[in-house]
């Protein structure tokens, strides 16, 4: 207990006996009790503790006095610090304006700041400058820009309540110059409670950005119509050539079919061949035009590679075997059975990569090959020649547009040079990939690869000639390790011998019972070569292989003691057929299987005659259409136009009706429709079968011809398997058949 709280007990004690004395002198009256010294003193006592209670009470309020004093002190100097540091951030908050504002006014954007009524807060420099406006007079007034006439956005878009608050838009705007046009970006500025207390806009002038747009418009807009005119030339000279072509090709097929001295018939060859090459440069052209314009459909099917590459082969055998060379096919085991892709397109690439080697090639062969990679996750063909090859330089170049390795090659084999781009373009749309490699004087390999795609169903492995020893002896070693391949694949133990000394003494060993000859493997014929290893060929069976041009030779042959013989170039199939063939002591005189009789009708349409309109306005096509038709055994009648189509089909009734696309007074479009909405009426009995003829190979006009209710369609110059293909299917018979199924 402190020394102030001891006096104001020992004050509150002498209070209370003064108040009982007082009481006491209460009780006893005076007359009893007079006053005593003791009484005075406490009431002195008394008066003296309320003096002294009074002093304490001051002293307490003087020493609250102080405090407040000292708080009020405290409180100053922490208002005098809160002063200084809003003096400060004043000053930085100036500092910052004006950078800020220096900035604004610097920038080449517009910027506004406005209330959310239009009313602007504040506009920079640019704004003014841009405009031609003055600041002080425009602040606190709404902003309302002329806009150009062919604007549709007459106001901008408003605000959304999102979380970025934020609108772009573009605007053309009349200025102080000119139409000017801005990319506006607007946002809102929100107090606590959300509220948009103002907006703020900035405009960038992007005129140059849209003149370039407009100008890049324009380039791709001319590009494009440069396009279509490019493809519109090309399908009208396509037309224009493909038409008299068709006269040139066709008839020289038909004059070949005349009795000729071997001159004439040497000159005939050289027009259809000719003609063939000028066909090939215009489908290089349109090809190319086609995959340029992404114009080139990809349709997938089912087939199989070694077919494929067969079917290549025997293509081009004829060429190869007039040069003196050999082609060769092979494909492994595991592509026996189908894959999926685009067939025609992946035959395309194949016979422009093997026609060039043809071309390129004057000694030894070419060799094509399907193979798969080790996981069967691609397929990969390739072409192989011993030709000419091409220089380490040149080889980047070859897959570029009308390009060739050597500028003499153009002039000494021809060709546009556009072949290899057509093949990049092509096996790169078929989801693959393209290369080559050479060397000059050694030959060349081109390859592409495509993805595996497998179609249903697995061939069996062939085994049918278990047991057989085969001595294979040709001069070209690709056709010889084709077919050695092909032979052990078929379980047959085969083995290649290198020249006709190597040939002598493999025979000699005894280890062999079936000899395949090339009858080019040496320099002198087959039959001098059987005699010479006559000796040595005891129980050995011989098979001689020859190209068609040679099949006269063959009775000779057989005379000569060859047990059997293959067409070049040869099919697998035919192979180990013809092999197990004479191992079992067969009959093999018959043609060969792959090949057929090469002298075969080939205007035959199984004897079914049919009446034809020809609907052409071309005479020289008229005559070819007509010979071709008359030695099929067809009788064919003849109009110029649409219009003498569709009245002569009210005279006389019609199995087919071949009708040219593009004819006087009515076209053949118009006639097809004409003569279907007869159908349709009742006026016609059934429904006619009508054949487009058009120099056009374009997809979309093989559509508008199907469109307008033509059945199919033959491209000029005609093709005759494709024209027999065409009759057979539309011939009574077909129909038919098909009535009854």
């Amino acid at each position: 207990m402190n020394a102030p709280d001891l006096a104001r007990l020992f004050i509150v004690i002498l209070l209370a006996a003064v108040a009982i004395t007082t009481a006491a002198m209460m009780v006893f009256p005076a007359s009893t009790m007079g006053p005593t010294p003791f009484g005075v003193g406490l009431v002195a006592l008394a008066g003296l503790a309320i003096l002294f209670l009074a002093l304490l009470e001051a002293r307490k309020r003087v020493d609250a006095l102080d405090l407040r004093s000292g708080e009020l002190a405290r409180v100053k100097l922490e208002l005098e610090t809160t002063v200084r540091a809003l003096q400060q951030r004043h000053r930085e908050l100036q500092v910052n304006e004006a950078r800020y504002r220096g900035l604004v006014e610097q920038q080449g954007d517009v910027i506004l700041r406005k209330m959310p009524d239009g009313r602007l807060t504040f506009a920079n420099d640019a704004f003014c400058q841009t405009f031609g406006v003055v600041r002080e007079r425009a602040l606190g007034r709404q902003f309302t820009p002329e806009l150009h006439p062919d604007e549709k956005i007459n106001h901008p878009p408003a605000l959304t309540g999102g979380a970025e608050g934020r609108v772009r838009y573009d605007q053309r705007l009349k200025t102080s110059q000119s139409w000017r046009w801005f990319a506006w970006e607007d946002y809102a500025i929100r107090n606590d409670v959300g509220h948009v207390t103002e907006i703020q806009s900035v405009a960038r002038d992007i005129t140059e950005q849209k003149e370039l747009e407009s100008a890049l418009r324009e380039a791709r807009d001319k590009a494009e119509d440069a396009n279509r005119a490019k493809s519109m030339f090309l399908a009208t000279m396509s037309h224009e050539i493909r038409t008299p072509m068709n006269g040139v090709i066709g008839m020289a097929g038909l004059l070949l079919d005349t009795q000729m001295t071997a001159e004439q018939r040497s000159y005939a060859n050289a027009v259809r061949e000719s003609g063939e090459a000028l066909l090939d440069i215009i489908n290089d052209i349109l090809d190319f035009s086609k995959i340029e314009s992404g114009a080139m459909p990809m349709e997938e099917t089912a087939f199989s590679p070694r077919t494929l590459i067969e079917s290549v082969a025997e293509l081009l055998g004829h060429r190869c075997f007039e040069k003196g060379i050999d082609i060769a096919t092979y494909a492994h085991p595991r592509l026996a059975g189908q894959m999926l892709a685009d067939e025609g397109r992946v035959r395309q690439v194949l016979l422009n990569l093997a026609g060039n080697a043809v071309k390129f090639t004057d000694v030894g062969g070419v060799r094509i090959t399907a193979t798969p990679d080790t996981d069967a996750r691609f397929i990969r063909f390739e072409v192989a020649d011993s030709g000419i090859g091409i220089s380490e330089d040149a080889l980047p170049k070859i897959f570029q547009e009308f390009t060739q390795a050597d500028s003499s090659f153009a002039r000494r084999y021809g060709g546009t040079g556009l072949g290899l781009a057509i093949t990049q373009r092509l096996v790169n749309a078929l989801g693959g990939a393209v290369g080559a490699s050479s060397q000059i004087g050694k030959g060349s390999r081109f390859w592409f690869t495509l993805p595996m795609k497998r179609a249903p169903g697995v061939e069996a492995p062939d085994t049918a000639l278990t047991g057989a020893k085969v001595l294979v002896l040709t001069a070209f070693p690709g056709l010889a390790e084709s077919l050695v391949r092909q032979l052990c694949e078929a379980g047959a133990d085969a083995f290649a011998a290198k020249g006709t000394a190597a040939a002598e003494t493999a025979l000699a060993s005894g280890s062999f019972n079936v000899l395949l000859m090339d009858s080019r493997a040496g320099s002198a014929p087959a039959t001098e070569l059987l005699v010479r290893l006559k000796a040595r060929l005891q129980g050995v069976k011989t098979i001689v292989l020859l190209p068609v041009s040679e099949r006269a030779a063959l009775p000779a042959l057989k005379s000569a003691g060859f047990n059997g013989y293959l067409i070049k170039p040869i099919r697998r199939t035919s192979l180990i057929q013809r092999v197990a063939a004479v191992l079992n002591g067969e009959d093999t005189g018959a043609a060969d299987p792959a090949l057929g009789d090469d002298h075969a009708p080939a205007l035959s349409t199984e004897g079914v005659s049919m009446r034809i309109l020809v609907a052409e306005d071309n005479r020289i096509n008229v005559m070819l259409a007509t010979a071709l038709l008359g030695k099929m055994g067809h009788r064919v009648d003849t109009v110029a136009n649409g219009r003498e189509c569709v009245e002569a089909l009210a005279t006389a009734p019609y199995d087919l009706v071949l009708m040219d696309v593009h004819m006087p007074e009515m076209d053949g479009l118009e006639a097809t429709q004409r003569i279907r909405a007869q159908e349709k009426a009742g006026r016609r009995r059934g429904r006619l079968p009508i054949v487009a003829l058009t120099a056009s190979t374009l997809e979309d006009d093989r559509q508008i011809c199907i469109d307008a209710g033509m059945d199919d369609f033959l491209a000029k110059p005609l093709n005759l398997d494709a024209l027999r293909a065409v009759l057979k299917r539309f011939s009574p018979a077909a129909a038919s058949v098909a009535k009854t199924a």
